[in-house]
């Protein structure tokens, strides 16, 4: 299992960042040979659960994404003049240990270190369940903020453009 897990993460985490033609379809994954955070992490979770392997869990997770943890979103950020705003991330945990094969570029700090809230959840949910969870975030942060639901919705999203444009 350990092998074919190793090689499967790879294959996975090799492939392009990109949202898929159906943001909740992870099966487009090795169809359309790209992925998001939620594809890429959905589609491995599936195969973990059709082979038994109990240890890989699927994690929602809301971070402030900044310039430091997630490079290509500074200037952005900077021209609304943000420092971070809420982003909604899966990832996987195997045997408790964090495993990211969304395949963007490290940033100067880890976005594990900016995880406000986190949830495990099932391939199922990275659809209209993850966009609900997230938009209800963003709706309570906008609070602490000069700026609606809106406008800090649209301005994560040309983050993720800023992102796959990379």
């Amino acid at each position: 299992m350990e092998n074919e897990l190793s090689l499967l993460l790879e294959e996975i985490k090799s492939l392009p960042y990109g949202r898929n033609s159906d943001r909740s379809d992870y099966t487009l994954v090795p169809i359309e040979k790209k992925g998001s955070c939620s594809t890429k992490h959905a589609y491995i979770k599936s195969i973990a659960t059709q082979n038994g392997w109990e240890n890989v869990k699927l994690i929602l997770c809301i971070y402030l994404m900044n310039a430091d943890n997630t490079p290509g979103v500074a200037q952005t950020l900077s021209k609304h003049q943000l420092a971070e705003i809420p982003e909604a991330h899966t990832y996987l945990e195997i045997d408790g240990n964090l495993v990211d094969v969304t395949g963007l570029a490290n940033g100067s700090s880890s976005f594990e270190n900016a995880i406000i809230q986190k949830e495990e959840i099932q391939p199922e949910q990275i659809g209209d369940y993850k966009v609900s969870y997230h938009k209800q975030f963003i709706s309570s942060w906008s609070n602490t903020t000069s700026l609606s639901t809106t406008e800090l919705w649209g301005i994560r999203e040309e983050c993720i453009r800023a992102l796959s444009a990379r």
